[in-house]
């Protein structure tokens, strides 16, 4: 019906307005559930020629399982017990097997288990498998490319460090292990609750326009893969030397916002007076062009590239003069 019609155009065009893409996207709504869309993928990226191992640690573990059973295309399963990690050793177990591909979700939400995707991705390149991960956008990518959420999202995540490092140990003292994880995503949970909470005091404009990024699941991931590698024994120093490193992050994360509001918009944002935001207007949009492109989803993902391309070879050089040392 014409009612219907509108209905979806009108969600199409919020989501693009909120991704901040332009209005000559397009938006693919899948009428299913995310099970659909886990089957979509498996079946335009396998088929009965393939052998996949699936990581089965859970409900979408066995949920992968299920598609590839029915798809007929061939797999085996590591099977997980709850809250168990995937290690290099049970890994080892199926090195040169042949297969093609790989199925796992980053983080096991059924039982509240996060994989290590350095040795999943090690692993897969090792055997020249497909790697097909299921997991969320980024922290970075989803927020509008302005400074003021940069500036929100940025201080979540470096107060979560701090919190999320003294649980780690909280934890580990009363050995709760079988729990850990549990444990540890409902702490982050529930700081993430309360800073929302104090956003919404300090600026109401900035906490509605986030809206459920503040409790995007990349953030726990992301301090998650980082802080649960933190031992009790020297644990100050290791603690001292993570913060360090999410302080570094937090500050380049700041300048992503800062570069995209400043070349995306020509503006530059803060929080302003009586909840609402403070908007420098610089140079006019109209002279912005093709640096537009930055306060997109596209242009995020470019700069990110960028980035991470830049760092790796960096690494390289570094990891070659230590060698030559």
């Amino acid at each position: 019906t014409d009612s219907f019609s509108n209905i979806m155009k009108e969600n199409e065009n919020l989501f693009i307005e909120l991704v901040d893409s332009s209005c000559e996207s397009r938006l693919i709504t899948l009428t299913a559930s995310g099970t659909a869309a886990m089957e979509m993928a498996v079946i335009n990226s396998f088929d009965s020629s393939d052998k996949v191992l699936v990581v089965n640690g859970g409900g979408f573990g066995q949920r992968f399982a299920d598609i590839c059973n029915i798809y007929n295309i061939p797999y085996d399963d590591i099977k997980l017990a709850p809250g168990e990690g995937l290690t290099e050793e049970r890994l080892c177990e199926y090195d040169d097997k042949d297969f093609t591909g790989m199925l796992i979700n980053m983080h096991e939400t059924s039982t509240g288990t996060l994989y290590d995707m350095k040795i999943v991705s090690e692993f897969c390149k090792k055997n020249n498998m497909f790697f097909y991960l299921t997991a969320y956008l980024a922290l970075l990518i989803p927020a509008p490319g302005r400074f003021v959420y940069g500036f929100t999202l940025m201080t979540e995540v470096f107060l979560l460090s701090i919190i999320g490092g003294l649980s780690v140990l909280l934890i580990e003292k009363i050995k709760f292990d079988q729990l850990k994880s549990t444990l540890f995503i409902m702490i982050l949970v529930a700081f993430s609750i309360l800073f929302r909470q104090i956003l919404i005091i300090i600026n109401s404009q900035v906490a509605l326009t986030l809206g459920f990024v503040v409790f995007f699941p990349p953030v726990s991931l992301f301090i998650l893969n980082i802080l649960f590698t933190l031992k009790t024994e020297k644990f100050l120093v290791q603690f001292r030397h993570r913060i360090v490193k999410m302080l570094i992050f937090t500050l380049g994360g700041m300048m992503i916002f800062l570069i995209r509001d400043i070349l995306g918009y020509g503006t530059f944002t803060f929080f302003g007076k009586n909840h609402f935001i403070y908007e420098k207007v610089l140079f006019d949009s109209n002279k912005i062009g093709v640096f537009s492109l930055l306060a997109s989803i596209p242009g995020v993902l470019v700069i990110l590239g960028i980035i991470y391309f830049l760092f790796i070879q960096f690494s390289k050089k570094i990891e070659i003069l230590k060698n030559k040392e």
